[in-house]
């Protein structure tokens, strides 16, 4: 019997050729296998085969556990030294609860300021509310209407005066647009000119409006708005330049046409 002088594969004595790593073989010479070590697995293989006896098998003193074991618990650094494997810090995510909590602020404050003024009746400009009313004209809508005329404190004197509610409202008001005989169609709707109500005007005509009423209105500012406006003529089939007089007053932070007539 003799080994492969490469692999040290057992091979029969007529074999010219390694059947494991096919390497050419020397015929009728004895042949010893390298020495084979691994840095972390480490059994050293020593083959002497004069006598025919199986190869002898030898161990480096650390195990191949203890050689493992060693490799994953050092580290060696840039400059060759070995050290332990530092572990990363985490980040604290209590730096980041402020930041989460300055974001919910921001939504809830957002959500407020979009339903208090962009939603609901009245507009934020003068013009926005000059806008609505001649809008709500045109599409004959008693409840844009009623939003572009009438505030929350308004509202609720009108219920109390006439005993009827907002739908009942809505209804005698988109009747009265219905009833006219105007169906005309506004574009390029805007304020000209507009004189302002000083305080003592603006007290005087919510003590007015609060003894016919006989509930509280809340107007905060007042004016008188010359509004300019293009109208179609059907009869002639074209747009016409007119203008009207419209008093505004802003209730809740949100300004709105004032009624000519208060009573339903």
């Amino acid at each position: 019997m003799k080994y492969c002088a490469k692999c040290g594969k057992q091979m029969n004595d007529g074999d010219n050729f390694c059947p494991g790593c096919g390497t050419p073989q020397t015929n009728g010479l004895s042949q010893q296998a390298p020495e084979y070590t691994d840095s972390f697995a480490g059994p050293s293989y020593t083959y002497d085969t004069s006598d025919g006896s199986r190869p002898m098998y030898t161990y480096d003193s650390l195990s191949a556990e203890q050689q493992l074991q060693n490799m994953y618990s050092q580290n060696p650094s840039a400059d060759g030294k070995v050290g332990r494997v530092k572990k990363k810090k985490q980040k604290s995510r209590r730096r980041l609860i402020p930041l989460f909590g300055a974001a919910a602020v921001l939504i809830i404050l957002f959500l407020v300021f979009f339903f208090r003024y962009v939603t609901g009746s009245g507009s934020l400009t003068k013009n926005g509310a000059v806008k609505a009313y001649y809008n709500a004209l045109y599409s004959k809508d008693g409840e844009a209407l009623l939003d572009a005329m009438v505030s929350d404190s308004l509202l609720k004197a009108i219920e109390e005066d006439s005993g009827f509610d907002k739908e009942r409202i809505v209804r005698l008001m988109r009747a009265s647009i219905t009833a006219s005989s105007t169906n005309y169609k506004y574009r390029r709707i805007r304020i000209t000119d507009s004189e302002k109500y000083d305080k003592s005007e603006v007290s005087d005509f919510v003590r007015k409006i609060n003894r016919q009423m006989g509930s509280s209105v809340k107007i905060s500012d007042m004016c008188e708005a010359e509004v300019t406006y293009e109208v179609w003529n059907s009869y002639y089939e074209e747009w016409q330049e007119s203008s009207a007089p419209l008093v505004l007053y802003k209730s809740g932070g949100k300004w709105y046409v004032m009624p000519d007539n208060l009573e339903f």
